[in-house]
This record gives C-alpha cells, sequence and structure tokens, in this order.
C-alpha cells in the first residue's frame, strides 16, 4: 500500500524535503504524480509507460544534476517508476546517489504485503471497511492503489486527479487512492452501467491531515449515496451523480426526460432534490 507521508520520526523533515523536490522537479509526461513512501519517491504515469518515463528522465539532464544535488545534500533517493492501470510489468528502480543516477530493473519492495482483495485494500487504506456489501467483491488489483472490473484491465485510467474513468462501452467499477503534491488526496469511486454513472473523489489523506475524521467523513459519504442510490435508483431510468471533493453535480431521468441536472450544495440535499424532480 502507498501511504501518505507518515509523521513519525523524520516524517516531518522528510515531508519538507519532498516537497522542495517535488516544486523543483519539473512534470514528465501527460500526467504524473510522486509518492513519499518510508523515505522513498515513486512515480506513477498514466499515458506513459513506465520504461518511457524513466527514458525521459534518464535523458534530461536539468532533471538528473538537481537529483543528484538534491541527493548530495539530502542522501541516496530510491524512486520507482510504475504504470497506472498496467499488469505490473515494466516497474524500473532508479537509485540516486551523488555520483549519478542507477537504472534497475526490478521489483518494487514499497509493495510487499499489498492486499489481496479490494475489501483488504481499502481496510487498510481507510481503516474502516468498505460500507456498500459486495460492491468490491470481483474487482481486481489494476496497480497496487487502483482496482477496477476484470474487464478494463490493460485499459488506460484517464480524469485523475479529477476523477477516475476509463474509455469503454462495457458496465464498470473502478477505485482507488491517489493525488499529488503532500497535501491533496482522495479515495475515488467509480461506476459506469446504462442506468448510473457514479463519479466520487473523497478527501482522504495527505501530510497535514486527520486520518481518522476524513475516514470517518469518506465512510459517511459513501453511506449517503447507498441510502439514496437504494431509494431512489429503482424510481429513475438514469441517474449521474459526481462529487469531486467539495462540489457536487447531479443528473436524473424518467423515461428518457431530463427531470432535473445541475449542481447541488451537499450530498446532503440528494433525497431532497430527487423529490422534488418526482412531483
Amino acid at each position: 500500500m502507498i501511504s501518505t507521508p507518515a509523521l513519525e520520526a523524520e516524517g516531518d523533515v522528510w515531508i519538507r524535503r519532498y516537497d522542495e523536490l517535488r516544486q523543483d522537479l519539473p512534470k514528465i509526461g501527460a500526467a504524473t504524480w510522486l509518492d513519499l513512501n518510508a523515505g522513498k519517491l515513486r512515480i506513477e504515469a498514466f499515458w506513459t509507460d513506465a520504461t518511457k518515463l524513466a527514458s525521459l528522465l534518464h535523458d534530461r539532464n536539468d532533471i538528473c544534476s538537481h537529483l543528484q544535488s538534491w541527493a548530495a545534500t539530502h542522501g541516496r533517493l530510491e524512486i520507482y517508476v510504475v504504470p497506472v492501470g498496467g499488469d505490473g510489468q515494466g516497474v524500473l528502480r532508479i537509485i540516486v546517489t551523488q555520483d549519478g543516477l542507477s537504472f534497475i530493473d526490478g521489483g518494487d519492495d514499497s509493495q510487499q504485503g499489498k492486499a489481496k482483495s479490494f475489501d483488504e485494500w481499502f481496510l487498510q487504506t481507510v481503516s474502516q471497511p468498505f460500507p456498500w456489501s459486495s460492491w468490491g467483491k470481483d474487482l481486481v488489483a489494476l496497480d497496487g492503489n487502483i482496482w477496477g472490473s476484470p474487464g478494463i484491465a490493460g485499459r488506460r485510467i484517464s480524469g485523475f486527479p479529477h476523477r477516475l474513468e476509463v474509455t469503454t462501452d462495457l458496465p464498470y467499477r473502478l477505485s482507488g487512492f491517489g493525488g499529488h503534491g503532500v497535501n491533496s488526496y482522495a479515495i475515488y469511486v467509480t461506476e459506469e452501467r446504462p442506468d448510473l454513472s457514479l463519479r466520487l473523489r473523497l478527501l482522504f489523506g495527505g501530510a497535514y491531515s486527520d486520518p481518522e475524521k476524513q475516514a470517518i467523513w469518506v465512510i459517511g459519504d459513501l453511506v449517503k449515496v447507498a441510502h439514496f442510490l437504494a431509494e431512489f435508483g429503482p424510481r429513475f431510468s438514469r441517474i449521474e451523480l459526481v462529487k469531486n471533493v467539495s462540489n457536487c453535480r447531479l443528473g436524473l431521468w424518467r423515461a428518457g426526460e431530463t427531470c432535473f441536472q445541475g449542481p447541488i450544495g451537499k450530498l446532503a440535499e440528494l433525497g431532497s432534490r430527487a423529490r422534488e424532480a418526482l412531483g
């Protein structure tokens, strides 16, 4: 499991050093994010395979020089380059010292002890059980921190950081944890089927967060959504629900006609909006 930077022992020092590096390291590829895990850096690449990203790192003298200078001041770095949504192949380990960069094929030892099921992963990540019974039963690990329906394995995942989704006509479910910087992290829950389009980005994690409080908020939001869908799912032909941290949008259709479509203040308003739409 990739954890957020831990505020333990030297943790706050690592956070400051990591933030310095993150701000000074240019963005590579279409979208990447860096995460600190037990004194290691992990680069997960969307739309760019790990080998290509590592090659870009190798060829950028300015980045290599900066990494070497950083290592000379703060000590050796271990960087893992991992493709998001891939099959686990192409993992590269980069050892950075003041003398240079070494590119090594091999596994990411930060993934030792990873969860064997979605429910186990969610419990490890949030320290609370996932509240939707059997929702994640058939999900498979697409990456260390992303789980999805077997039918979307190998497909490119897009939308990050605002959402997680794939382009396909098949119904699918997708969930994960990720973010960028030091404090912008979230739990993602996505479901797509003919009668439902669900995109949830629920604030969770970060160096300066309170994980216990945020876990309560995440579970509370998931329970609200579950109650709403259980009550009103059968009464509408299609529901679209998007929550991007503090912003929510809702769409309701009956027999192909739009009953409501627009922003709502918070998830607590779901029921009242649906009742208004039903007249």
